[in-house]
């Protein structure tokens, strides 16, 4: 498991198995849910890349106080257990 921060609003994902993706999300969108405090026109975007990879960002085509999850093709996912586990 790996978190990569790629900028001061995103952070990069990769792991092996669920359980390591669910702590890494919920552990990414914490941080940028603390992060969106200091730019509350911004919510969180959550682009899933493949079944071990997720991008995680402050994106302004996410209402704040919200978080939407992607797959990398630009396809909306219906409400994930990840992210209901993460907010």
């Amino acid at each position: 498991m790996t978190t990569e921060q790629v900028s001061p609003t995103a952070i990069r994902i990769t792991a092996l198995d669920a359980e390591s993706v669910q702590e890494s999300i919920n552990e990414a969108v914490g941080l940028l849910i603390l992060a969106a405090l200091e730019r509350p026109s911004s919510g969180i975007l959550l682009t899933r890349h493949d079944h071990s990879t997720y991008t995680a960002e402050l994106s302004s085509d996410v209402p704040y106080g919200q978080t939407l999850e992607v797959r990398s093709d630009g396809v909306h996912l219906p409400e994930s257990p990840l992210l209901r586990a993460a907010v």
